[in-house]
């Protein structure tokens, strides 16, 4: 699936809306999952040069062409600032201060004190071909764990099926610049070693949240969780965890296609996940075995 959209994007794309960028220029040999490899640490972010450079991944490239490596722009803030006031200035919308106070795990309303860090994400523009779906796009330019949901209300549509071919989407990129590794190297970088205190004081404020009837606020607070947190660097446990109780808040919602989106994620780590009928509510095992049942259908 990656491929493919890979293979249309030079058509289809426009520049980032904002961007940290380093200028790169091509040595004999080059390739781009190898540059990737340099600068994000991984292959697959080459997508992101990609489209930035509007090249088409099929030619190889030109010793001696310079090309655009974006990043997150990292800033620290001046004065006494506001997500509303950085999403207007940086993002071009001030009603993507939700989304940019949840990339930074913060509230929406927080005041930011001076010297706070805050990472803006650079966009990435997308126009929408037949057979798109809000799915597959967050999935493609998300990494999987960051779910059509957020990409639906960060271009303000009103459902997962509002897009339309030949609309453009706005997609924010989280991608770092990583300690540069030698792409001729034949070892293999060692994987992050898990770190819950990055994550698991707002696992337990979630899930407070949606014990007290707060399932929006539940949802987003998890989900920030796997915008800003590689999943490698997430416990198993933590990461069902996370899944089952988004899916417990899209259901609460009416969020019934989300909630199976969830329930996939969980069954696809743990196949063997039974929910205990004493525990959950008709409707969620509703929900669940709908899912299994889709499973194992196909």
């Amino acid at each position: 699936m990656k491929r493919t959209l890979i293979a249309v994007l030079v058509l289809f794309t426009a520049s980032t809306c904002f961007a940290s960028v380093l200028r790169y220029r091509v040595n004999p040999g080059d390739t781009l999952p190898a540059i990737a490899r340099q600068y994000y640490g991984t292959d697959n972010k080459d997508l992101y040069i990609i489209m930035l450079n509007h090249l088409d991944p099929k030619q190889k490239l030109k010793p001696g062409k310079v090309i655009l490596i974006p990043f997150v722009t990292v800033l620290k803030v001046h004065r006494r600032e506001t997500f509303r006031n950085l999403a207007a200035h940086y993002l071009k919308d001030p009603h993507k201060a939700a989304a940019l106070a949840l990339l930074n795990g913060k509230e929406a309303g927080s005041v930011l004190k001076p010297g706070t860090t805050v990472k803006i994400p650079f966009e990435l523009f997308y126009k929408v071909r037949p057979g798109d779906t809000l799915d597959a796009l967050a999935e493609t330019y998300l990494g999987g764990e960051k779910d059509a949901v957020f990409l639906r209300d960060y271009n303000g549509l009103k459902t997962l099926n509002s897009i339309q071919t030949g609309m453009v989407l706005a997609i924010p990129i989280m991608a770092e610049k990583v300690r540069r590794v030698n792409s001729t190297s034949r070892h293999k970088r060692l994987p992050e070693k898990t770190d819950t205190s990055l994550y698991s004081r707002d696992l337990r404020e979630a899930r407070a949240l949606y014990d007290r009837g707060e399932y929006t606020l539940s949802a987003d607070k998890l989900l920030g969780i796997t915008l800003r947190v590689p999943q490698d660097r997430i416990l198993k446990k933590d990461l069902i965890t996370i899944h089952l109780y988004r899916a417990y808040d899209y259901i609460a919602l009416g969020e019934t296609v989300a909630a199976k989106g969830e329930f996939m994620k969980l069954l696809k780590l743990a196949p063997g996940f039974r929910m205990n009928p004493r525990l959950v509510s008709p409707k969620i095992r509703a929900v669940f075995d709908d899912v299994k049942q889709e499973q194992r259908s196909r």
